[in-house]
Formats: structure tokens, sequence, C-alpha cells
């Protein structure tokens, strides 16, 4: 079972690199028969990619192999000077055997979103966005995967140069990867309300820093979200035959850091860290962290090596572990390394993610959990 599984991560990676090489090539030659009279200033701009990856996650209670393929797609078209839409869609195939839980992302061949959304920008220093919007522009790691929930944004602050520092404010309909609320009849519709600075900052290629610091509070959040985070590390109550409550509500701080710093002309650092608290919930289940460390290398004009290493801890009650569980769950504490050969001139990257973590408090639900990925993930090629 082993070999083949590995095989089949071999073959499926030998016929993306040639799919991507064979596209790319297309369209350059397609681009380059283009009237060169063509404006420049099109409205309308993309770029795709190809992700594969293959995992092996087991614990006492549950495992899963599997291969997905993802294409992905970064567009944008400008209605006007200050009005613009995005559109990040992915398709994904998925094949293999799983037995695990996953709350936020179950495997199977779906359309994902990872924004939708009608972004105003009258001034550089103000924006309006509403539409699927993607959470992690707005929230740390720790809090919300990288999901789309409806909602809208307004963001304002100065911006000059390589420096930008704006807040924001954002109201929030939190949903699953389907952008379904999960609500029974009866439910309210539930709700996400955030409030936080973002600062952005880079001393040309030498220093990137950058930063976020925010309150989000949940409102409402469903019987069905609360009877899936009870597997993966909240604690829940069964208040009827078929209903579950959350026993404290989610409402509380975050902060998020990350910096790069070029050390010589070959080697870059990586620092980042974020922290996590729920003020609803006793100070013993409250808080997550996170802190990470890696760099980079060049080999060649054409090849870099990264790695980067993190520790974690999630309490149980630190965020709505329904919303977190791909990256984390909570009621874990463990780490994350991961390595990448980047090939520039092939245009693509491939490498190797692992991480392993074990429950902080008994459950009936977790133990001790470890992950293999094979990852290959193409750059992104314009359209």
């Amino acid at each position: 079972m082993a070999r083949t599984w590995v095989s089949l991560i071999l073959i499926s990676l030998a016929w993306a690199v040639s799919a991507h090489a064979q596209t790319s090539a297309y369209l350059n030659k397609t681009r380059a028969k283009i009237d060169k009279t063509e404006s420049k200033d099109s409205r309308f701009s993309a770029q795709w990619r190809l992700r594969l990856e293959g995992t092996d996650r087991k614990d006492e209670q549950s495992q899963e192999k599997s291969v997905q393929t993802r294409l992905e797609l970064d567009s944008r078209y400008d209605l006007s000077p200050s009005v613009f839409v995005l559109l990040y869609p992915t398709v994904r195939f998925a094949s293999g055997q799983t037995q695990s839980y996953d709350g936020a992302d179950k495997m199977e061949n779906k359309l994902l979103l990872g924004e939708a959304s009608a972004n105003y920008v009258p001034i550089s220093s103000f924006s309006m966005s509403a539409g699927a919007l993607n959470q992690r522009a707005s929230h740390s790691s720790l809090l919300i995967d990288r999901l789309a929930f409806p909602a809208a944004r307004i963001a304002a602050g100065p911006q000059e140069g390589s420096f930008k520092v704006f807040a924001f404010a954002e109201s929030a309909i939190p949903t699953s990867t389907s952008l379904s609320t999960n609500t029974k009849e009866l439910e309210p519709t539930p709700g996400l309300d955030t409030l936080g600075t973002q600062l952005q900052w880079s001393n040309g290629q030498n220093l990137k820093i950058k930063s976020l610091v925010g309150y989000f509070q949940y409102r409402n959040l469903p019987s069905a979200v609360a009877m899936d985070s009870q597997l993966l590390g909240n604690d829940v109550t069964k208040s009827s035959e078929a209903s579950y409550k959350f026993n404290y509500d989610y409402a509380g701080f975050e902060t998020a850091f990350d910096l790069t710093y070029l050390l010589t002309p070959r080697l870059r650092l990586l620092l980042s860290a974020e922290y996590l608290t729920n003020t609803q919930a006793p100070s013993e289940l409250n808080s997550g962290y996170l802190a990470g460390a890696g760099f980079e290398t060049v080999i060649n004009s054409q090849t870099t090596v990264d790695f980067k290493a993190s520790y974690y801890r999630v309490a149980p009650e630190a965020a709505v572990a329904y919303f977190n569980a791909t990256a984390f769950e909570t009621n874990r504490i463990g780490y994350k390394t991961e390595t990448f050969l980047n090939f520039r001139k092939q245009n693509f990257r491939v490498g190797v993610r692992y991480n392993e973590s074990e429950v902080i408090y008994t459950s009936n639900f977790q133990s001790r959990e470890k992950t293999v990925t094979v990852l290959l993930e193409t750059f992104y090629v314009d359209i």
C-alpha cells in the first residue's frame, strides 16, 4: 500500500510539471501573436497555478492517505479606475482513503472559493470591500483557516511608498467552504465582527515587516458548528438529542508578526509569531501561540532552498475549532516543519511538510497525530 501511494504521487508530480511546462509554453506563444498595438492597460488580468499534494495522516483513532490536485486562478477585473472585482476560485480533485475528522474541509472533489469581492478604492488611503472575503486578510492563522466568508470590510490609513498602516472594521457571516451557514430553521444567522490594524513596511529587499493587531467576536454560532468543533478540540454541551452548544462564547484579541531579513546576498532570515486569547473562557483554556523561524538560501541564480520550523500551542477554547481545523485544531500542542526546493527557471517548487501534535487535555476524540505531505506547486503564470 505504501509503495502504491508513493508511486502515485511521483507519477502525478511528473505529470503536473509536464502539463504546466507545456501550458506555459503555449501561453507564451499565444501572447507573442497578439497584435502589438493592443492596449497594455487591459481591464482584466489573471494568473493560474497548479498544485499537487499527497498526504499521509494518522493518529490512534483515524487515518488518511490521499492525493489532491488543485487548479487555482487569481483574477482581477477593473470596472473603473476606483472599482475592481477580485475572483480566486480553486478546482480540487481528491482521491484516496480517509477515516479522519476534518470539520472545515472534507476530502472530496469540489469547487472552492478563495475570494469573490467587489472593491472600491477612491484614494490610496481608503477602501471598501464586499462579497466573499478571504479571512486571512483580517485574521491570524491561529484563529481562521484560508476561508472566504460573506462579509463587508472598510479600511483607512496612510500609505506612502513601501510604508502602509491602516485600521479596518469587518462584519462577516461565518460559513463552511461551500458558503453554507450550517444553521437550522430556528437558529439566528451567525456573525463575526472584527476591528484591527495592520502595518506593512519594507526597506528595499533587505527588510520586510508585517504585523496585525485585532479584536474579534463571534455571534450566534449554530449547533452544527458546535457539534463538529467538539470532534476538533472545543468543549461542547449536548442540549438535546440533536442540538449542541458551546460552553463559552468566543471574543478576544489576536496578534501576528512576520519578518524577512537579508543576512547576506545568499541567505535570508524568516521569523514569525502569533498570539491569540479568548477573553470569554477561563485563563487556562483560552490562549494560543505560535513561534516560527526559518531561512532561504540561494544555490544559484535559478535555484533556492527554504526551510521553516514552528512550535505552537492552542488551548481548547482559544478559537472555534471548526474554522481553524485544517492548520491547527484546538487542544493541540506540537510543531511543524517544511522544506522546499524552488526551481525559478522551470517555474515550480517541490517540498515536504511534517506536522506532529499531542493533545493538551485528554479527549475522547483527539490523540497524538502525525502528518506528512509531499507537495509540488507551480508558480503563477499570467493568462
